[in-house]
Protein backbone atom coordinates (compact mmCIF):
# COMPACT_ATOMS: atom_id res chain seq x y z
CA UNK A 1 0.00 0.00 0.00
CA UNK A 2 1.56 3.36 -1.38
CA UNK A 3 2.14 5.64 1.96
CA UNK A 4 -0.62 7.97 1.37
CA UNK A 5 -3.16 5.75 1.22
CA UNK A 6 -1.71 4.44 4.44
CA UNK A 7 -1.47 7.64 6.47
CA UNK A 8 -5.10 8.60 4.98
CA UNK A 9 -6.47 5.62 6.27
CA UNK A 10 -4.61 5.70 9.88
CA UNK A 11 -5.90 9.14 9.56
CA UNK A 12 -9.69 8.81 8.98
CA UNK A 13 -9.97 5.68 11.83
CA UNK A 14 -8.29 8.08 14.14
CA UNK A 15 -11.12 10.82 13.48
CA UNK A 16 -13.79 8.24 13.45
CA UNK A 17 -13.08 6.10 16.01
CA UNK A 18 -12.52 8.59 19.03
CA UNK A 19 -10.93 6.56 21.52
CA UNK A 20 -12.42 7.35 25.42
CA UNK A 21 -8.99 5.74 26.75
CA UNK A 22 -5.41 6.21 25.79
CA UNK A 23 -4.51 3.79 23.04
CA UNK A 24 -1.46 2.23 20.79
CA UNK A 25 -0.65 2.44 17.47
CA UNK A 26 2.04 0.35 15.32
CA UNK A 27 2.16 1.98 11.65
CA UNK A 28 4.89 0.66 9.02
CA UNK A 29 5.48 2.34 5.87
CA UNK A 30 6.97 -0.05 3.30
CA UNK A 31 7.19 2.99 0.05
CA UNK A 32 10.62 3.56 1.04
CA UNK A 33 11.52 -0.32 0.88
CA UNK A 34 12.34 -1.96 -2.04
CA UNK A 35 11.65 -2.03 -5.02
CA UNK A 36 11.11 1.69 -4.27
CA UNK A 37 8.18 2.05 -6.62
CA UNK A 38 6.33 5.63 -5.85
CA UNK A 39 4.03 7.64 -7.69
CA UNK A 40 6.10 10.78 -7.34
CA UNK A 41 9.50 11.25 -8.86
CA UNK A 42 12.08 14.40 -7.61
CA UNK A 43 15.08 12.30 -7.21
CA UNK A 44 17.30 10.19 -9.51
CA UNK A 45 18.07 7.92 -6.85
CA UNK A 46 15.35 5.05 -6.00
CA UNK A 47 16.09 5.36 -2.22
CA UNK A 48 16.10 8.89 -2.08
CA UNK A 49 12.81 8.93 -3.92
CA UNK A 50 11.00 6.98 -2.02
CA UNK A 51 12.02 8.20 1.09
CA UNK A 52 11.59 11.53 0.24
CA UNK A 53 7.33 10.38 -0.98
CA UNK A 54 7.60 8.51 2.47
CA UNK A 55 7.93 12.05 4.43
CA UNK A 56 6.30 14.50 2.54
CA UNK A 57 3.14 11.69 3.07
CA UNK A 58 4.21 11.83 7.19
CA UNK A 59 4.62 15.86 7.07
CA UNK A 60 0.69 15.89 5.79
CA UNK A 61 0.08 13.39 8.00
CA UNK A 62 1.60 15.29 11.21
CA UNK A 63 -0.33 18.45 9.89
CA UNK A 64 -3.42 17.02 9.39
CA UNK A 65 -3.71 15.56 13.17
CA UNK A 66 -2.74 18.79 14.40
CA UNK A 67 -5.97 20.07 13.04
CA UNK A 68 -7.51 17.35 15.67
CA UNK A 69 -8.05 17.42 19.35
CA UNK A 70 -5.82 14.58 19.59
CA UNK A 71 -2.77 16.15 18.89
CA UNK A 72 -2.97 17.72 21.92
CA UNK A 73 -2.36 14.85 24.12
CA UNK A 74 -0.61 12.52 20.81
CA UNK A 75 2.78 11.13 21.73
CA UNK A 76 4.05 10.12 18.13
CA UNK A 77 7.25 8.78 17.64
CA UNK A 78 9.34 8.22 14.52
CA UNK A 79 11.79 5.42 14.13
CA UNK A 80 13.46 3.23 11.56
CA UNK A 81 12.95 -0.54 11.62
CA UNK A 82 16.20 -1.40 9.98
CA UNK A 83 19.49 0.60 8.04
CA UNK A 84 19.25 0.32 3.99
CA UNK A 85 22.24 -1.53 2.49
CA UNK A 86 22.01 -0.18 -0.72
CA UNK A 87 22.26 3.32 0.36
CA UNK A 88 24.59 5.58 1.60
CA UNK A 89 26.91 4.04 -1.60
CA UNK A 90 30.89 3.07 -0.73
CA UNK A 91 29.49 2.17 3.05
CA UNK A 92 30.36 -1.25 4.34
CA UNK A 93 27.41 -3.26 5.88
CA UNK A 94 29.18 -3.54 9.26
CA UNK A 95 30.00 0.05 9.26
CA UNK A 96 28.25 1.99 12.26
CA UNK A 97 27.32 5.16 9.75
CA UNK A 98 24.77 2.57 8.02
CA UNK A 99 23.46 2.19 11.42
CA UNK A 100 23.61 5.57 12.86
CA UNK A 101 19.27 6.44 12.66
CA UNK A 102 17.61 9.05 14.53
CA UNK A 103 14.37 8.23 16.71
CA UNK A 104 11.93 11.21 17.34
CA UNK A 105 9.40 11.99 19.62
CA UNK A 106 6.46 14.57 18.79
CA UNK A 107 2.59 15.50 19.39
CA UNK A 108 1.29 17.89 21.81
CA UNK A 109 2.22 15.32 24.47
CA UNK A 110 5.81 16.73 24.89
CA UNK A 111 6.61 19.32 27.34
CA UNK A 112 9.72 20.45 26.24
CA UNK A 113 12.33 20.72 23.46
CA UNK A 114 15.02 17.98 24.35
CA UNK A 115 17.87 16.78 22.14
CA UNK A 116 19.25 13.54 23.83
CA UNK A 117 22.68 12.49 22.28
CA UNK A 118 23.82 9.69 24.27
CA UNK A 119 24.17 6.00 22.79
CA UNK A 120 21.50 3.43 22.06
CA UNK A 121 19.62 0.95 19.94
CA UNK A 122 15.83 0.07 18.31
CA UNK A 123 15.39 -2.31 21.51
CA UNK A 124 15.48 0.89 24.15
CA UNK A 125 12.36 2.35 23.02
CA UNK A 126 10.40 0.10 24.99
CA UNK A 127 11.96 0.58 27.97
CA UNK A 128 12.34 4.74 27.39
CA UNK A 129 8.90 5.00 26.42
CA UNK A 130 7.08 2.86 29.09
CA UNK A 131 9.61 4.63 31.96
CA UNK A 132 7.66 8.34 30.89
CA UNK A 133 4.50 6.35 31.30
CA UNK A 134 5.82 4.83 34.84
CA UNK A 135 5.12 1.83 33.88
CA UNK A 136 7.28 -1.69 34.24
CA UNK A 137 9.82 -2.37 31.21
CA UNK A 138 11.42 -6.04 32.79
CA UNK A 139 9.72 -7.77 30.45
CA UNK A 140 11.85 -6.65 27.85
CA UNK A 141 15.65 -8.06 29.10
CA UNK A 142 17.41 -5.82 26.05
CA UNK A 143 16.03 -2.78 26.53
CA UNK A 144 17.64 0.20 28.94
CA UNK A 145 15.61 4.04 29.32
CA UNK A 146 17.78 5.96 26.93
CA UNK A 147 16.92 9.05 29.12
CA UNK A 148 17.69 7.63 32.59
CA UNK A 149 21.23 9.55 33.67
CA UNK A 150 22.40 7.07 35.57
CA UNK A 151 21.97 4.46 32.87
CA UNK A 152 24.06 2.38 30.67
CA UNK A 153 24.41 4.01 27.37
CA UNK A 154 25.83 1.99 24.32
CA UNK A 155 24.45 1.11 21.35
CA UNK A 156 24.42 -2.62 19.49
CA UNK A 157 23.93 -3.97 16.15
CA UNK A 158 23.91 -7.09 14.03
CA UNK A 159 24.34 -7.31 10.42
CA UNK A 160 24.20 -10.38 8.15
CA UNK A 161 27.52 -11.91 9.39
CA UNK A 162 28.81 -10.30 12.34
CA UNK A 163 27.84 -7.33 15.44
CA UNK A 164 28.98 -4.64 16.80
CA UNK A 165 29.14 -2.10 20.25
CA UNK A 166 29.95 1.08 21.09
CA UNK A 167 29.56 3.98 23.35
CA UNK A 168 31.59 6.74 24.35
CA UNK A 169 34.44 4.55 25.42
CA UNK A 170 35.01 3.26 22.53
CA UNK A 171 34.38 0.84 19.42
CA UNK A 172 34.36 -2.82 18.98
CA UNK A 173 32.84 -4.69 15.39
CA UNK A 174 33.37 -8.75 15.21
CA UNK A 175 33.04 -10.75 11.99
CA UNK A 176 31.03 -13.96 12.30
CA UNK A 177 32.87 -15.42 9.46
CA UNK A 178 36.17 -14.74 10.33
CA UNK A 179 35.77 -15.41 13.78
CA UNK A 180 37.71 -12.49 14.78
CA UNK A 181 37.34 -8.94 15.51
CA UNK A 182 37.70 -6.51 12.66
CA UNK A 183 37.63 -3.64 14.36
CA UNK A 184 38.68 -2.01 17.45
CA UNK A 185 38.67 1.69 19.04
CA UNK A 186 39.55 2.57 22.40
CA UNK A 187 37.89 0.70 25.50
CA UNK A 188 39.48 -3.23 24.90
CA UNK A 189 36.71 -4.01 27.48
CA UNK A 190 34.00 -3.52 24.89
CA UNK A 191 35.05 -6.62 22.69
CA UNK A 192 33.83 -8.97 26.24
CA UNK A 193 30.83 -6.72 26.34
CA UNK A 194 29.84 -7.32 22.94
CA UNK A 195 30.53 -10.91 22.33
CA UNK A 196 28.66 -11.54 25.88
CA UNK A 197 25.58 -9.29 24.83
CA UNK A 198 25.40 -11.31 21.60
CA UNK A 199 25.65 -14.66 22.84
CA UNK A 200 23.14 -13.84 25.85
CA UNK A 201 20.73 -12.69 23.08
CA UNK A 202 20.85 -15.79 21.27
CA UNK A 203 20.72 -17.69 24.22
CA UNK A 204 17.49 -15.66 25.11
CA UNK A 205 15.91 -16.47 21.67
CA UNK A 206 16.71 -20.04 22.01
CA UNK A 207 14.67 -20.60 25.08
CA UNK A 208 11.55 -18.22 23.76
Amino acid sequence: MPDRLLFDRVYSDLVANKADEPFFKLILTLSSHEPFDVPVRRFTEPYLNAVNYTDNCLGEFVNELKDTGLWDNTLLILLADHAMQSYPVGVANNEPQRFHIPMLWIGGAVKQPLVVGSYGSQNDLSATLLSQLRMQSGDFLFSKDMLNPQGSKFAFYSYVNGFCMMDSTGTVIYDNDKEDVILKAGNPGLERMAKAYFQTMYIDLANR
